[in-house]
């Protein structure tokens, strides 16, 4: 969170303009709350918490807009990117192996979050990476995904000041869930479904109902038997 707070915040205030003596003004070591999705509690992603926040500070783009751009994007995406153009830029890598071997995108991989939830997106990265989430390669990975989450936040920015974002904000499979768990004023007497006041994936937490039902097998384990 800090590292996309701190860099648009002070790329803001360098810019030169006639408001970058208040962006110089914020404090920005404000953001290190969201540090493992808020004190290591797995919450929200400290990237996307970053970008509102710096969102909410901005006038003349269309804050709602951008940020769910933003939080699709991170929902959607395989990161990091990986790509040498995108790691030279950044100066990356920079974290090695415990036989010193760098870093490198190949031994980093890729995943896709399906959630703007720290610690499912650093569950599914440890997943297809086989890397431990203490390992140096997780804070290599989250380095490279905190640049790309700064780089498309600025992005987004820019072309919603131009009029030009045309991103996709909410996961197209989320209308089938809302044509019955819409948000709605209904009293008891006519209230069928449950309201979802949402626009979050909703199947990379909830199945569809036609797979829903059953107790899993290891239900008897605690969480902490595994994870």
């Amino acid at each position: 969170m800090y590292g996309v707070f701190d860099a648009i915040i002070k790329s803001l205030a360098d810019a030169g303009h006639e408001d970058a003596c208040r962006f110089a003004a914020i404090p920005t070591n404000m953001a290190t709350f969201g540090k493992g999705g808020v004190f290591g509690m797995g919450s929200i992603y400290g990237c996307v918490n970053a970008a509102a926040m710096a969102i909410n500070l901005l006038a003349g783009i269309n804050p709602s807009a951008v940020s769910r751009a933003l939080f699709r994007f991170y929902e959607k995406s395989e990161m990091p990117r990986g790509d040498s153009a995108f790691l030279s830029a950044i100066g990356a890598p920079t974290r090695k192996t415990d036989d010193g071997t760098l870093l490198e995108a190949n031994l980093i991989g890729k995943s896709i979050a399906g959630s703007t939830l720290c610690h499912t997106s650093v569950t599914l990265w440890s997943k297809a990476s086989q890397f431990g989430s203490s390992h140096q390669a997780k804070f290599e990975r989250c380095a490279q995904v905190t640049a790309e989450v700064a780089y498309m936040l600025v992005t987004y920015l820019n072309q919603s000041l131009e009029g030009t974002l045309d991103a996709e904000l909410v996961a197209p499979a989320n209308q089938e869930c809302k044509g019955c768990h819409s948000s709605t004023a209904r009293e008891p007497d006519t209230y069928l479904g449950t309201d979802v006041n949402s626009t979050l994936e909703c199947q990379s937490c909830h199945s569809s109902h036609d797979m829903a039902g059953g107790v899993p097998v290891h239900a008897e384990l605690t969480c902490a038997d595994c994870h």
